[in-house]
């Protein structure tokens, strides 16, 4: 361990506390990037549950199993089923990108 001259100790308390603010900001900004990312998510997920209950409902319009009543209901269905499967898409690579963004050191809130 290293003593520090009095006229040093000053100086090295000043980054100290520089840098807790630094780490500070940090967090917040880390925190407000989670929340933000947890919102788009949030929001992705009701598009999807939107769309199945769509698709559940079309499918209850169904004649026979396998048929449905005519053609305009039955693109609306492989419509629906695109727009579920992008949507499904869109949350996996919504989350993959910003996991990429969030720096494996401010991870460590998420536990907190």
């Amino acid at each position: 361990m290293t003593i520090l001259p009095s006229s040093q100790f000053g100086k090295v308390l000043l980054i100290s506390v520089d840098l807790m603010q630094e780490f500070r900001v940090a967090q917040y900004d880390a925190r407000n990037r989670i929340a933000e990312i947890e919102a788009e998510i949030s929001e992705l997920q009701s598009h999807a549950t939107t769309h199945t209950k769509e698709i559940s409902n079309l499918e209850n319009q169904r004649l026979a199993p396998g048929q449905v009543k005519n053609k305009a209901l039955k693109a609306k269905l492989k419509t629906l089923r695109g727009k579920l499967c992008k949507t499904e898409q869109d949350i996996c690579s919504l989350v993959k990108e910003k996991q990429e963004q969030i720096p494996a050191n401010l991870k460590v809130l998420e536990d907190e």
